[in-house]
């Protein structure tokens, strides 16, 4: 039996990554500072429900406001934040990443901003003060 390509849906890695990353540091579940009663953080919540692909005004929508935005391009060596998108778009491609600080995490999230809408391209997370 043939499958349909557009049927079948994996996980992306920058997604396995940051199930990774939120696990390591007390994020992905249990309690940790600022969950009340075991509780993750509206933020928490909403960060997980995000999508690869989710438009810009929809993680606006689910996460509310980023504390910083800045505009680069892809560029080839790049190292911090962003950089396992040096190997997945082509060199030059513009993209937007908005930032978020919450309990000692910085997340990072990237969007594509050479497409309508803005897609979301990852997400990553970094102890706050992480030197790249």
């Amino acid at each position: 039996m043939k499958m349909d390509r557009g049927t079948h849906r994996h996980t992306p890695p920058r997604v396995l990554a940051l199930l990774l990353v939120l696990a390591i540091s007390g994020c992905g579940g249990g309690e940790s500072a600022g969950d009340q009663g075991g509780r993750a953080s509206d933020f928490e919540v909403g960060v997980r429900g995000l999508d690869i692909g989710d438009l810009q005004d929809e993680v606006r929508r689910v996460v509310g406001e980023p504390a910083d935005i800045r505009q680069w391009a892809v560029t080839v060596p790049w190292w911090g934040p962003g950089e396992n998108l040096a190997s997945e778009l082509p060199q030059g491609s513009p993209v937007e990443t908005w930032s978020y600080r919450r309990e000692g995490q910085v997340y990072y999230l990237h969007f594509d901003s050479a497409k309508a809408g803005k897609p979301l391209l990852g997400i990553e997370v970094y102890p706050e003060g992480a030197i790249f």
